[in-house]
């Protein structure tokens, strides 16, 4: 009898281990499971009976694109990774997501939506999920960028630095982030839909892109 009593003791963690493993392995969010499970209102385009479809066509390597909810076609764009998953949603729109770690959490979700071509100027809506999909607030993990940011006046006049910022009151910013890191890249989209004159005063200050690092918590802009 004290034998049995023995071995269940030894038994229990390594019951309760497995069960925690098993909790932690379904609890950890993947880019493809995030895709799924994207709420609706983010990806109108394509229920997830239609995601689902475009991931297994994936797995038997086939990117054939898919009749949408418009009658358009979407596609992934290689690769699909555990980490990174993009769509073109239609010709002038995709989505890109990314899973970021957290510095003693589980894994977040980023998805970069962006619209435009290269005769739209391009504009990226960030939205940030918890391993539930639930939505979080956007100005806790990133600072949406300025015109300021993008302009590199030095030592010029305040009054000057201003008739700068006036030429784009309301600023269009492509953001980017790729399969090998969560480092997301912000690009000013006003050349394509400023006047030649405006663009030709602003161009010599305009800095091309901006980096911002994860650093477990929130993205924080690199100082060049």
């Amino acid at each position: 009898m004290k034998r049995i009593i023995i071995l269940i003791m030894a038994l229990v963690p390594i019951f309760f281990g497995a069960k925690a493993a098993t909790k932690v392995a379904e609890d950890t969010i993947t880019a493809r499971r995030a895709f799924v499970e994207l709420p609706s209102e983010v990806l109108e385009l394509l229920n997830s009976t239609m995601r689902q479809n475009m991931l297994s066509w994936y797995d038997n390597d086939s990117i054939a694109p898919i009749v949408n909810a418009m009658e358009g076609v979407s596609s992934l764009v290689p690769p699909v990774t555990r980490d990174y998953l993009q769509v073109q949603v239609t010709p002038v729109s995709r989505m890109t997501l990314r899973i970021l770690p957290r510095k003693g959490k589980l894994p977040m979700v980023m998805t970069v939506y962006t619209l435009g071509d290269s005769l739209q100027a391009k504009d990226s809506d960030v939205r940030f999920y918890d391993e539930n999909m639930t939505l979080q607030p956007r100005n806790k993990h990133l600072k949406p960028l300025s015109t300021i940011d993008f302009l590199d006046t030095g030592d010029m006049k305040r009054e000057e630095r201003d008739k700068l910022l006036d030429l784009i009151p309301f600023p269009m910013v492509e953001y980017s982030v790729g399969p090998e890191s969560t480092d997301l890249k912000a690009s000013l989209t006003a050349g394509e839909y400023l006047g030649q004159e405006d663009f030709k005063k602003i161009e010599p200050y305009l800095r091309p892109e901006r980096i911002l690092r994860w650093n477990g918590h929130k993205y924080e802009l690199l100082k060049d």
